[in-house]
This record gives structure tokens, C-alpha cells and sequence, in this order.
């Protein structure tokens, strides 16, 4: 799930990798996730952004393995805080 809108080219820093129940269900709107259903994923400042096709996430349930270091929290990420993060290294997208 996107963390903000996603540009025309597909680039993210940072996104929600959401449990897909949440997503299959219905209207996240509807039925929030809670904490235990998300984790932030992000890259440091400066880092090359993730590349998704944008189209494609507005269609479907996007599958995706993230490679990286998993913090348990709550930590503070870029003036958030969250529950679970991942600093990324890796994306590998499953289409």
C-alpha cells in the first residue's frame, strides 16, 4: 500500500507492506488495518527509490519480498512512529 501518492514514474521511498486479508476483504477505509496488520518499509535518504508500475497497484493486490533489517517497535522513522519497519535493501516484486 502506498505511504503517499505515487508519482507518474513509479518511484517510492517508502510504502506500507500490508497483510493481504486487509486488502482482499474490502475498502481499507472501511475496514482499517491495525498496526499488527502493516510494516513500514523505507530506504535511508539518498538511497535509490523502489520502482513499482503504478497502474498495477491501483489494479490488484501487488505480492512483494522485501530484503532488509526488521525493527520491532515502536521506532521513530522520519518524525513517525510505527509499530514494525523494515529498512530496506531489497524489493522484489511478484507479478
Amino acid at each position: 500500500m502506498p505511504f503517499e501518492s505515487i508519482p507518474e514514474n513509479g518511484e517510492v521511498s517508502e510504502f506500507w507492506l500490508a497483510n493481504p486479508r486487509i486488502v482482499v476483504e474490502g475498502c481499507v477505509f472501511c475496514n482499517p488495518p491495525t498496526l499488527a496488520d502493516l510494516v513500514y518499509i523505507y530506504r535511508n535518504e539518498g538511497e535509490a527509490p523502489f520502482k513499482f508500475d503504478r497502474e498495477t497497484l491501483f489494479k490488484k493486490v501487488t505480492l512483494a519480498a522485501v530484503t532488509g533489517r526488521l525493527f520491532f517497535g515502536p521506532d521513530e522513522v522520519k518524525g513517525q512512529i510505527f509499530l514494525n519497519s523494515i529498512l530496506a535493501s531489497d524489493v522484489e516484486i511478484f507479478e
